[in-house]
């Protein structure tokens, strides 16, 4: 079966789309005019008038003499059936050339736009498509035999073009503070742990008086020692503190020292004032 056959069997059971498909594949294949009123019927039949009007032109342009009388007589016809559906409008733009002109969403034509365009009767939209964004839309009724103007600004719609962003100077990173804080908790620690010795000290030495002294009571020599043996282990316990807090400041200084990249100048510390110089 051919293209052609199958467009026929298609139509007769009332498959208009896709007769239409099978006899514009035969034309495609073929480029025999006398397909282009199968086509015509077709898309008549589909109601899309402005196109079928078109394809029975180009069929009696393209057939000319060799097209019967009889066939001519039909054509016209049908051309003139077709006319009561189709209205004629005025396109105008301020849209640059070679912008796309849309009715229904279907591409009609592009700028600079014809004089007279031909549109289905009925309620039509209209839309203008700039770098492929609709820019410009409206709706207008199509009827009769009025060309109806219809204009497409869209010169307010379109946005500017956008200038590409300068770019910023990176944030410069906030500048490294010396550990004032840890130094001074560790001199704070340095401080107590020496208070606290001294009286561990102190009462080490009382103990010991007592011990040597003839007649003090038990109690007497135990309270002295419980005094004593206390102030040591938080003597000790504060010593141990002092350390942890001088390596923590220690680290903290030379973190400090690193970042202050190609810096020279004084360095003011609990033990005193330093020159320094980084790279």
């Amino acid at each position: 079966m051919t293209r052609f056959e199958r467009g026929v069997q298609l139509y007769e059971g009332e498959n208009y789309e896709g007769a239409l498909v099978e006899f514009t594949t035969a034309y495609e294949l073929s480029k025999n005019y006398k397909l282009l009123y199968n086509i015509a019927i077709c898309q008549t039949a589909l109601k899309d008038y402005v196109v079928a009007t078109e394809t029975f032109q180009r069929y009696l342009a393209d057939g000319g003499a060799e097209i019967p009388e009889a066939r001519k007589a039909d054509v016209n016809e049908r051309l003139a059936k077709l006319a009561l559906n189709v209205a004629h409008v005025t396109v105008t733009t301020d849209a640059p050339p070679g912008t796309t002109l849309m009715i229904d969403d279907q591409p009609v034509a592009t700028t600079p736009l014809p004089e007279s365009i031909a549109v289905k009767i009925g309620r039509r939209q209209f839309s203008i498509v700039v770098n492929g964004r609709r820019a410009a839309q409206t709706v207008s009724i199509a009827s009769g035999n009025e060309n109806a103007p219809i204009h497409l600004t869209v010169a307010e719609t379109v946005p500017p073009p956008v200038e590409a962003p300068q770019q910023s100077a990176p944030p410069q990173a906030a500048s490294p503070s010396f550990p004032y804080l840890w130094w001074g908790m560790t001199g704070a620690l340095g401080v107590a742990s020496a208070v606290v010795g001294t009286f561990a000290v102190g009462k080490r030495n009382d103990f010991e008086e007592r011990q040597a002294t003839f007649g003090v009571s038990r109690k007497s020599l135990e309270d002295a020692q419980s005094s004593a043996q206390t102030l040591g282990v938080v003597t000790d316990v504060l010593l141990v503190a002092t350390v942890a807090a001088a390596g923590v400041s220690t680290w903290f200084t030379i973190d400090y020292v690193k970042k202050k990249k190609r810096s020279t100048g004084l360095v003011v510390t609990p033990f005193g004032v330093g020159y320094t110089r980084s790279f």
